[in-house]
């Protein structure tokens, strides 16, 4: 895996990562999340630093999203779209929902994902408004979709 500056298509440094099925780097280009089947790795770059390792043994999907605070990662799994505390390695919440893509607001207010429900013509998309004053391991359901 590389990390290059788009500007120049300098590269900035690579490491190897076996089996990657995700990749997402933070706006600030100072970190990266790896996802493979079974572990979240945070890197600081650009000298490929382990930051932090967690195990996910129901990680699916190629889906890792930094927050624009860089103080949490989404990360789908098998249970549910996980926010993973960045800092710690730990579940800060969990929406049992099956997410295939997702996206922070800029000031990290909202949370927004789409997902399938069956009918591939029309995919729903949804939108939670953050709590980040939440216990850790905290479980909310209290999603609102978007108006048709």
């Amino acid at each position: 895996m590389s990390l290059w500056d788009a500007s120049s298509w300098n590269c900035l440094g690579s490491v190897s990562v076996p089996d990657v099925q995700a990749v997402a780097v933070s706006a600030d280009g100072r970190r990266v999340a790896t996802a493979t089947g079974t572990w979240i790795t945070l890197w600081q770059t650009p000298r490929w630093r382990v930051e932090r390792r967690a195990p996910y043994e129901r990680y699916k999907y190629g889906l890792l999203q930094f927050s624009p605070d860089l103080k949490t990662v989404a990360s789908q799994h098998s249970d549910g779209l996980c926010l993973v505390d960045a800092s710690t390695g730990d579940v800060a919440q969990l929406l049992s929902t099956n997410m295939y893509a997702v996206a922070f607001s800029p000031d990290g207010e909202f949370l927004a994902g789409a997902s399938h429900t069956g009918d591939w013509r029309r995919p729903d998309a949804w939108v939670w408004r953050r709590d980040t004053h939440l216990p850790a391991g905290h479980t909310d359901d209290a999603a609102l979709p978007l108006a048709e």
